[in-house]
């Protein structure tokens, strides 16, 4: 069955190349985002972008880059649970 899903066009470029990358810009625009409206500070964006960067550097790094981004991310656990609107 892998050969078979795999073997569909595009599935390699959307699964294996383009997918990952996107899901890192996320991670790194929503801790700016986070970061703008007030919710975490700038060293916790940083955190979560030296992260990707080091996940990037080399796969052998990825139980650091899991640490940076789990700090950065982690004064979110902290918040009162407070509902967040979509309008200002």
């Amino acid at each position: 069955m892998f050969e078979s899903v795999q073997s569909l066009p595009g599935v390699e470029l959307a699964v294996y190349a383009i997918g990952p990358v996107l899901f890192y810009l996320g991670l790194i625009v929503a801790a700016c985002h986070l970061v703008v409206v007030g919710e975490l500070r700038a060293w916790s964006a940083a955190f979560v972008t030296l992260g990707v960067v080091v996940a990037a550097i080399s796969l052998d790094l990825l139980p650091v880059a899991g640490l940076l981004m789990t700090a950065g991310l982690f004064p979110l656990t902290r918040r009162s649970a407070r509902p967040m609107t979509l309008a200002s």
